[in-house]
């Protein structure tokens, strides 16, 4: 049986300024009709660029070479621009990873929908429209024929990337590229898009490649799998061979990077792969992997490294043999189990640091020209503590008033109800200059939080002048110090942030905001942009830093599995309201809300043929501006009651650890 597409010793080379690059270099794959192939690796590593090569959507002047590059009967190699431009969205369609930049905000969803249907098979606009309509309803979203008449903006982000697949999916294309169609997604609403892609391309017999830095995507959505590095693809077969017995260091290193539930205690130190991946400017002479090889030899630069077999259809590129590889030497720099004693010195009885007392966030907000401006509530009447030493998660999906609260909590957004003290004193009383003696943050994108126009040695020493903290000479040996300490070496002083990597320029924003030895830090998704192993060296550095300098933190994230590694205390919000909080071990192992048990249920870790779990929430998140009676979570919850529609439940203890606000649990206590 002959694959639906094929490639084969592909070579994708640019051109720069500076010359030409290879961005990809021979990688090869193949991918059948009703098939999943996911497609792996870190930033940089190629994955982007080669579907693109597919697509036919690099820019002009770029070369790509293969030995066999195909669609069914169709060489994608001498495919003229209009046979290629008559296939894209036809045969072939793309899922981009933000749905809000593929999709136009100037045209309606209908018009975006229908003309590319119109387009390519020559159709009336009541057959666009009508197959349109259908589409979304299979994709669930309800009330689909209003919805051909919005805006993007007027959509949720889950709700857009569904739009995105039924646009996909109006002309029947054989086969689909997803690149990372669920990163940009809570975590709840990942695991119904994924659910409903398994289900079309089963329903249509479509091929499908995902291509993810998330291993816990790749795993229980693919068939197959194919790791790359620095351009090259270095492991592929089965998912299932793959995972559960990796050939190469690489993939070793990635999947023992992973947070994974239960298998590594709160506050251990995760491995990490060490080393950075290395520019595709190199000029390479053998082995890409080998500046981060822990088994690296002499054999490893003596040429280029070919793909070969290590058994059922399992491939890997590196000089040793699959027994030499899989004989227990560890992949990673030395990891940390943990002892179970990470977070118990925390004295619960002393005053907080940091404090929201009924702290409450409202918005006027216009929703046309001529309408009156209507309040939406981001926070809604929250109480926190923070003591010292403690790592509080906050969690939620996306709208649940997660970053209200912190800016909140940092004194950049100025509550309508409540108060919010630190040191005990109120927020509001204190300058910017107290406020940030005490008080730091490190955002999600490290480059955009970062001036370009400065190098950084002035990024990280900018704080110490603005407080007038001792002379140049003084100033310069903190930085240096605090540069060390957080794994930055010194020669960066006068590097631009364009000249770091992800990881770099976080550790450049976590520096910052400790150069001034505060107290708490808010760390709002600090992890999100990140690549797996630079993650694990992020979330390691924290938990060191935490140690050393004694310092509080507050976690604004999505990722589950980064709270349970890091968290002691977990606050669960919900459309501006808390519904749940718990220490990390109790809420995980016994969670009461329903929200919770969902947000729990919807992570996927690493886990071959599990298959993505069905979690019943619905498609509609309710409006912010115009919230469910009573219990705000009682659209969406199936054991929602009558009086879960009359009544908004009150946070009741369930011992002194752990707090719930649900009916049902109410009923139980009475």
């Amino acid at each position: 049986m002959t694959a639906l597409l094929e490639v084969q010793d592909m070579s994708v080379t640019l051109k720069l300024a500076e010359g030409e690059m290879t961005a990809v270099q021979d990688v090869s794959f193949t991918v059948d009709r009703g098939e999943t192939l996911g497609i792996v690796g870190e930033s940089g590593s190629g994955k982007s660029v080669s579907s693109m090569a597919i697509m036919g959507l690099l820019p002009r002047g770029t070369r790509t070479d293969a030995t066999t590059l195909r669609l069914g009967d169709v060489d994608l190699l001498s495919a003229s621009e209009d046979e290629m431009a008559r296939m894209r969205g036809n045969k072939i369609a793309m899922i981009f990873q933000e749905p809000m930049t593929s999709l136009n905000p100037v045209y309606t969803i209908g018009r975006q929908m229908t003309e590319l249907m119109q387009l390519h098979k020559g159709v009336s606009g009541a057959q666009a429209r009508a197959r349109a309509v259908d589409l979304l309803e299979k994709v669930g979203i309800t009330a689909a024929e209003s919805r051909l008449s919005q805006y993007p903006h007027q959509l949720s982000g889950g709700l857009r990337q569904r739009v995105m697949i039924a646009m996909m999916l109006m002309n029947d294309p054989e086969l689909i590229i997803a690149d990372e169609p669920t990163t940009a997604l809570d975590v709840t609403i990942q695991a119904q898009i994924l659910n409903l892609l398994k289900d079309l391309q089963k329903e249509l017999n479509i091929a499908l490649i995902i291509i993810s830095h998330d291993m816990g995507v790749v795993a229980r959505v693919s068939d197959k799998i194919a790791v790359m590095y620095a351009g090259q693809v270095i492991e592929t077969g089965p998912v299932s061979d793959v995972l559960h017995a990796p050939v190469h260091p690489y993939t070793q290193g990635l999947l023992e990077s992973i947070p994974v539930p239960g298998q590594i205690e709160p506050g251990g130190a995760l491995g990490s792969i060490p080393g950075l991946v290395p520019s595709l400017k190199t000029r390479f002479k053998g082995c890409r992997f080998a500046n981060r090889c822990q088994r690296v030899h002499d054999n490893c630069q003596q040429g280029p490294v070919a793909l070969q077999e290590a058994g059922s259809g399992q491939a890997y590129r590196c000089v040793l043999t699959p027994a030499q590889l899989r004989d227990g030497t560890p992949s990673l720099s030395a990891r940390d189990a943990g002892d179970g004693s990470y977070g118990k010195g925390i004295n619960m009885d002393a005053s907080p640091v940091l404090q929201a007392i009924d702290a409450g966030c409202t918005f006027q907000v216009k929703q046309g020209m001529f309408s009156a401006a209507k309040p939406l509530r981001a926070v809604d009447n929250i109480s926190l503590d923070l003591r010292k030493g403690e790592v509080v998660a906050v969690v939620g999906e996306s709208g649940c008033g997660k970053s209200t609260l912190a800016r909140m909590l940092l004194g950049l957004q100025e509550p309508t109800a409540g108060k919010i003290i630190l040191g005990g004193q109120d927020i509001a009383g204190l300058s910017d200059m107290e406020r940030s003696r005490k008080l730091q943050s490190i955002f999600q994108d490290p480059y955009s939080s970062l001036n370009p126009r400065r190098t950084i040695g002035e990024i990280i020493r900018r704080p110490l002048h603005l407080h007038g903290v001792g002379n140049v000479a003084e100033q310069r040996a903190k930085v240096d110090t605090i540069m060390e300490r957080v794994g930055l070496p010194r020669s960066f002083y006068y590097n631009y942030p364009n000249q770091l990597s992800g990881g770099q320029r976080q550790r450049v924003a976590i520096a910052r905001a400790l150069i001034l030895n505060p107290e708490i830090v808010v760390c709002d998704e600090p992890t999100s942009a990140l690549d797996v192993s630079v993650q694990a060296q992020i979330l390691n550095l924290l938990l060191e830093l935490r140690a050393e300098m004694g310092l509080t933190y507050l976690l604004i994230t999505h990722d589950m599995a980064v709270v349970e590694h890091i968290a002691t205390r977990v606050v669960v919000m919900y459309l501006g309201r808390v519904v749940e909080v718990a220490d990390t071990h109790t809420l995980f192992s016994n969670p009461r809300h329903p929200y919770t048990k969902a947000l729990l249920k919807s992570v996927l870790t690493p886990e071959p043929g599990a298959g993505v779990p069905s979690v019943d929430l619905g498609t509609a998140y309710p409006n912010p501006i115009n919230p469910p009676s009573g219990c705000t979570f009682h659209p969406r919850c199936e054991f929602a009651s009558d009086i879960c529609k009359a009544k908004a439940p009150v946070l009741e203890s369930l011992s002194t650890t752990h707090q719930s606000a649900c009916h049902m649990l109410e009923e139980e206590m009475a």
